[in-house]
């Protein structure tokens, strides 16, 4: 997050649907950060620039790493069960925010 003092940062009043606010404050909360932290970290990732490394000099905080790991476990569990009940035809991955619940 910026270092910046929060009096010269960019402010951004948004309206949320029923429900959204709640959502956030639960993922904060889950996440150990402030709501303000929360969309701001949801945001940086989607913006995100583009990287242009090769993989092996791609550094990953333990917070990134963690992250993709419980991923990888999700993905991993999901195609045992598909295979152990017989299903080989191509899947469709679920939505982003599925993957991501803790």
């Amino acid at each position: 997050m910026n270092a910046a003092p929060s009096q010269s940062q960019d402010k951004f009043i948004v309206r949320l649907p029923d429900g959204m606010r709640e959502r956030i404050k639960a993922a904060a909360d889950a996440n150990k950060r402030s709501m303000n932290a929360e969309i701001v970290a949801r945001l940086e990732e989607t913006f995100a620039p583009p990287i242009d490394l090769p993989p092996e000099e791609i550094q990953l905080d333990d917070e990134e790493l963690v992250r993709m790991d419980r991923i990888m476990r999700e993905f991993a569990e999901l195609l045992a069960n598909r295979r152990s009940r017989g299903l080989d035809e191509p899947m469709r991955l679920p939505p982003k925010n599925k993957l991501e619940r803790d």
